[in-house]
């Protein structure tokens, strides 16, 4: 197959273009290209726009309750699990008022991560923010 964007070959089990950095999607029938921000490389675990979008508000509002849901709702099942490994760690050995800051910085990633998903853009697995 080849890319509509540059032209170069796309290996069909692989569906991403590694000379311009843009990924195919399929909403029903129809392919999709949206940019990816860096080189595709084939060994990194990706997370890919859901179809239909997963919603911001959702995913906010499970960061909420409980640090680390947000990010595994998002498709980041590794960080979210990490994050909330840490945040517990943090709070119960280190420094209690530092989960505080942790839950903060989890529920604007979880934010700024859907809304790549949202909007198209692919985001690897241990992407911040």
């Amino acid at each position: 197959m080849l890319c509509k964007i540059c032209g170069s070959e796309i290996s069909e089990e692989k569906s991403h273009c590694k000379q311009c950095g843009r990924r195919m999607y399929f909403l029903g029938d129809k392919p999709y290209y949206g940019l990816v921000s860096f080189p595709v490389p084939d060994t990194i675990e990706m997370v890919y726009p859901a179809n239909p979008p997963r919603s911001q508000f959702l995913a906010v509002l499970l960061s909420l309750l409980v640090i680390g849901i947000g990010q595994v709702y998002a498709g980041q099942i590794s960080k979210g699990f990490a994050l909330f490994i840490v945040a517990l760690i943090v709070s119960v050995l280190i420094i209690p008022y530092a989960y505080v800051a942790i839950w903060s910085f989890g529920i604007i990633d979880t934010f700024l991560i859907t809304r790549k998903l949202t909007r198209g853009y692919p985001v690897r697995q241990w992407e911040w923010l």
